[in-house]
């Protein structure tokens, strides 16, 4: 049985879908700190919405994060992504500051839009949800002329392989992601592809 492979995105091409990100526009540095927070933690896209902006920890570059089964877990953020979330903070504040509104949650709408056949309005400063962050990279990833279906849990998979190649146990790796058990990790890194793989190793900073 052929088995079957799994894609990643290479840091060079996360590095391009931010770029496609304008940093003049509330909705473009809102969208560069939602890929930046996703191929920084790992995480699941239902936690980056449930993610409110206290479950920030500044001091130590970490995020609280609630995964299946109302699971608590802290996640790192590195350095240059942490930055980028920072910047949409700002101008999040900026943003409601003059309607007296504070949106808990770290990242929302921030304007009105309308939800498929629906046509439910959305009033700015609700929280995200995976439709509206599916088509948004769907959107970046066309722009960036990405061959690659990109999806946000393709993020998941390539921080694993990447925290893998960097050499961090596999066990790690598991607390990291969330994972119940061992079983569920290992399949995100079974079935590589080997070019993919090699271009990841070769750009992990030494």
């Amino acid at each position: 049985m052929k088995q079957k492979v799994v894609e990643i995105l290479t840091r060079a091409e996360k590095d391009l879908l931010e770029a496609q990100c304008s940093p003049y526009y509330p909705t473009g540095i809102r969208d560069r700190a939602i890929i930046a927070f996703l191929r920084s933690t790992g995480c699941r896209v239902q936690e980056l919405i449930d993610v409110e902006e206290q479950d920030l920890r500044p001091a130590e570059r970490m995020v609280k994060v609630c995964g299946k089964g109302s699971k608590e877990r802290l996640v790192s953020i590195d350095h240059e992504s942490w930055k980028k979330i920072q910047t949409w903070l700002k101008k999040k504040h900026e943003i409601f500051k003059k309607h007296k509104r504070k949106p808990p949650n770290l990242f929302c709408t921030i304007r009105k839009g309308k939800t498929g056949a629906s046509s439910t309005a959305i009033r700015a400063g609700r929280p995200m949800n995976e439709p509206i962050i599916f088509r948004m990279l769907q959107r970046r990833a066309k722009k960036a002329g990405l061959a690659k279906r990109t999806y946000p849990h393709l993020f998941r998979h390539s921080r694993a392989v990447e925290l893998l190649h960097a050499g961090v146990n596999v066990k790690a790796i598991q607390r990291f992601l969330g994972h119940t058990n061992l079983q569920v990790t290992s399949i995100y890194l079974e079935g590589l592809n080997g070019e993919e793989a090699m271009k990841e190793i070769a750009e992990i900073p030494s």
